[in-house]
């Protein structure tokens, strides 16, 4: 296995164990045992799980912000632009809620305080206004 699919997996499982389990209290051998990967070859690739967390959240941001410069291409106006990312955000959301648990995990690692969110159940940092 290349480190490129070895770093895949491990994110693809953690992913899926921050969805399940949420971020403090997935441990590196969930992990691991989600990969189906030793915990040594997680350690080889990720320090830490905030580590891990960074590259599970910078993946899915990546992938959304190529998608909104595509639709950003697809869009006569700016209006059109936020309406269209704004309902593709939420159908991202809504076909994978363990994404809400992973970005609000994320934030409350960093030290920043989340509360109860918005109509849409989404949390939110305090101050934020939506």
């Amino acid at each position: 296995m290349s480190p490129e699919e070895a770093t895949a997996l491990v994110l693809d499982a953690a992913e899926r164990a921050f969805g399940r389990l949420g971020f403090e209290r997935t441990t590196i051998a969930d992990i691991a045992d989600e990969a189906g990967v030793s915990r040594s070859l997680v350690y080889r690739h990720f320090g830490s799980r905030d580590e891990i967390l960074t590259g599970v959240i910078g993946r899915i941001t990546d992938g959304l912000t190529a998608d909104l410069a595509r639709r950003l291409d697809d869009n006569q106006s700016l209006a059109g632009f936020i309406e269209d990312a704004m309902v593709h955000v939420v159908g991202m959301v809504r076909s994978d809620p363990s994404l809400v648990s992973v970005f609000s995990d994320g934030v409350r690692a960093r030290g920043l305080p989340v509360h109860a969110g918005s109509r849409a159940g989404v949390p939110r940092v305090r101050g934020a206004r939506v």
